[in-house]
């Protein structure tokens, strides 16, 4: 037997509308997407809009209905209660999931927090609002559609407060909300119905009794000790030429509040025959480490090489071609710190004659921590693809290029010459919804004009820059 679902809508004459529909019961291909390691009970604040950890599960993972409001000159405003699962925590994500009436659409819309200070324990002061983010393609009743916003959020130390949605509904449109009506009850929810000027919150149960939960969800830590990443290029056929500096970048997509606790280098693959010319540097924004200094005398290539400051091993010590751990000519605790993300450098120089080789491939281990810095908010999603004109344009030898997505996409960013042969790849991966910027490095590039291309499934979008040595 099929249940029936009401879909409730406000309208500025104060009735309610009730619209009957028969939803198709997709219980079991959803709850596919909750699985994850629950919060200590009882602070199990939502569930993750992902099948990825760090996942939350509250209800069973469907919704039946979809609220709105219509107000005159306010936005809409829908917030649910959730309990921090420890204090202070980082926001690394809130996840919500919209439905819509015909004929639907894309719908921009800010996330919003607030603290739970106002009377009887609604929602009291503004803590942070998110401007401008999209939900393209919203499914139409009874399907939903969910989407998920990387946030930085840091340093909450409340025991709990409302997360939720703004947005503007007047002119009426047809976007809600979702709702789940049939799962475990979760915190209070609370929006604001009223008419212009007339902030007031009002508790969603008191207009729909059978709420539970709305669409919002939130996923967190309190700190991040001790991570690990691993960054690694692989796949390299770059020269090392007599009397040349060979240099080679990693972008370390860690988020700028992330500090290292330690550096590894692995130097996978280096071919050469002579080791004994070769100097290793790594190098991050000021810092500049000497990791291997002229060792190995006349013996041929570094494999698997790992430079670890607690090897017991100096590489000084070692015999071609390195295979193993050994600790480097400079300690690497120098970076130490230091922001893990951005570009990490590896220069290596031959200071000979008469012996060459290439780089096949090299990574850096970062081992870091995110302490809470206040409440710190690094998302920008922009309403639609953008590719900016690169900054400073002229340039020598670096420039920066922008470009912004508004939903997730995989992404290709690619410099070319002018006669159109690819000069260096920049970004070749899936990146989420966000504006990213990119340090483009033209040392090893001959003055002249070339152009840099950004294209997803949806969007390309080519221009132009001018490199002047």
């Amino acid at each position: 037997m099929k249940k029936t679902f009401r879909f409730f809508l406000l309208v500025l004459f104060g009735f309610i509308f009730t619209l009957n529909i028969f939803p198709q019961n997709y219980l079991s291909a959803v709850r596919n997407l909750y699985d994850g390691p629950n919060w200590i009970p009882p602070y199990d604040t939502g569930i993750t809009c992902s099948p990825s950890p760090p996942g939350i599960i509250r209800d069973d993972g469907t919704y039946e209905n979809g609220y709105r409001t219509v107000t005159n000159g306010d936005s809409t405003r829908f917030v649910h209660k959730m309990i921090m699962p420890s204090r202070p925590i980082t926001l690394l994500a809130i996840c919500v999931t919209w439905t819509a009436l015909a004929p639907s659409g894309s719908l921009t819309y800010n996330l919003i927090i607030y603290d739970t200070t106002g009377p009887g324990g609604s929602p009291g002061n503004l803590i942070t609002r998110i401007e401008g983010v999209s939900a393209p393609n919203i499914a139409i009743f009874p399907l939903h559609s969910r989407y998920r916003y990387n946030v930085i959020i840091a340093g909450l130390t409340e025991r709990a407060y409302y997360i939720g949605v703004e947005w503007d509904n007047n002119p009426l449109l047809p976007f809600f909300i979702s709702s789940d009506e049939n799962g475990t009850s979760g915190g209070p929810g609370y929006k604001i119905p009223n008419t212009a000027g007339n902030f007031v919150w009002t508790s969603i149960v008191s207009e729909h009794p059978n709420f539970k939960n709305l669409g919002i969800r939130a996923e967190g830590q309190s700190l991040f000790p001790g991570i690990q990443y691993t960054y690694c290029r692989n796949g390299l056929n770059t020269p090392i030429l007599d009397h040349s500096e060979l240099k080679d970048s990693i972008f370390a997509s860690v988020n700028v509040f992330c500090n290292v606790l330690d550096v590894n280098v692995r130097i996978d693959t280096v071919i050469h025959s002579w080791d004994g010319d070769l100097t290793f540097y790594l190098r991050k924004s000021n810092v500049g480490v000497k990791i291997i200094n002229q060792v190995g005398g006349s013996g041929d290539n570094f494999i698997r090489t790992v430079l670890n400051d607690s090897a017991s091993v100096p590489i000084s010590s070692g015999t071609a071609p390195f295979t193993g751990s050994f600790r480097p000519s400079s300690l690497l605790q120098a970076f130490n710190g230091a922001n893990a993300g951005g570009y990490w450098n590896l220069h290596i120089t031959d200071t000979a004659d008469g012996d060459t080789g290439f780089l096949k491939a090299w990574c850096v281990v970062l081992k870091t921590e995110c302490p809470p810095l206040g409440i710190t908010n690094t998302l920008e999603i922009p309403n639609s693809y953008r590719l900016y004109q690169n900054y400073p344009n002229p340039f020598n030898p670096s420039t920066k290029i922008k470009f912004g997505l508004p939903e997730n996409a995989n992404v290709k960013l690619v410099v070319y010459d002018v006669l159109g042969r690819e000069a260096a790849v920049l970004v070749n991966e899936f990146k989420h919804a966000n504006t990213y910027e990119i340090d483009f490095y033209g040392t090893n590039l001959s003055s002249g004009i070339y152009f840099y291309k950004l294209e997803t499934e949806k969007f390309i979008a080519v221009r132009k820059m001018l490199l002047i040595k």
